[in-house]
């Protein structure tokens, strides 16, 4: 079966960063994408509700089966069916250094006063602090695009 027609059943579909896909989940009423759909380059498609609906009950909505989710070509995204290797001891501690370089900027105490009630005191002593891509020119070689995106709070 073509990729593109596999995708087509579904409502919503962006691509991921990580190579996939996610939609809007037919097995339930989703009010917005929590439909994880890949497929590995065996050609075999994957599907995950981060909601916790079963693939039967997905692939069912939508009137698939599952031979349809295997020798599936055309265009699309693939990833590769291994599961990644784990990051080195290395690539771990310079992760911990660039976070541990990071600041807690004034926008980040406002934003976490107004959505979790917590004082800029009660930030330091979690060890919070603030990534801010338009502020922030240091950058981690392994840090992805979506997270280097967004201003995050950080741990």
């Amino acid at each position: 079966m073509d990729f593109s027609l596999i995708l087509g059943r579904f409502a919503d579909v962006d691509e991921h960063d990580d190579g996939g896909y996610l939609a809007k989940c037919p097995a339930h009423d989703d009010s917005r994408p929590s439909l994880r759909i890949w497929r590995g380059d065996d050609n075999k498609v994957r599907i995950t509700c981060r909601a916790g609906c079963k693939p039967d009950d997905v692939i069912a909505a939508v009137g698939l089966t599952w031979p349809n989710l295997f020798d599936v070509s055309g265009e699309g995204n693939t990833v590769r069916k291994e599961r990644p290797t784990l990051v080195g001891a290395g690539p771990v501690a310079g992760l911990r250094m660039f976070l541990d370089g990071l600041t807690l900027y004034p926008s980040t105490i406002a934003y976490a006063a107004e959505r979790f009630g917590l004082s800029e005191y009660g930030l330091r002593d979690l060890g919070i602090k603030s990534f801010d891509p338009a502020a922030d020119s240091t950058t981690f070689p392994a840090v992805t695009r979506a997270f280097a995106d967004f201003p995050r709070m950080v741990h």
